[in-house]
């Protein structure tokens, strides 16, 4: 089994720094799409994808969802900043 620790992508800068809702920018969303094709070239697809709950880190799994054509992303709260034992 491989598990695979993605970090969402480029988001611009944060806000205030409890930011949930700020999306990828541009930037972000190439840099997702780069990676999806790299994986999907080197044979390193996922069978699942779970996700964060900030809206970044959703888009993020969806690019990655649609790219290996898996179905949706699983949403995990405790994979959150400051969420679990970790």
């Amino acid at each position: 089994m491989k598990i695979y620790i993605i970090r969402h992508g480029y988001a611009g800068e944060e806000s205030d720094g409890q930011d949930p809702k700020r999306s990828l920018d541009d930037d972000g969303v190439e840099a997702t799409e780069a990676l999806a094709d790299w994986m999907a070239l080197n044979n390193e697809v996922p069978n699942v994808i779970y996700t964060g709950i900030r809206t970044r880190c959703i888009e993020t799994a969806e690019i990655l969802r649609k790219a290996f054509g898996l179905p949706k992303a699983r949403t995990e709260d405790g994979l959150a900043p400051g969420k679990g034992n970790a």
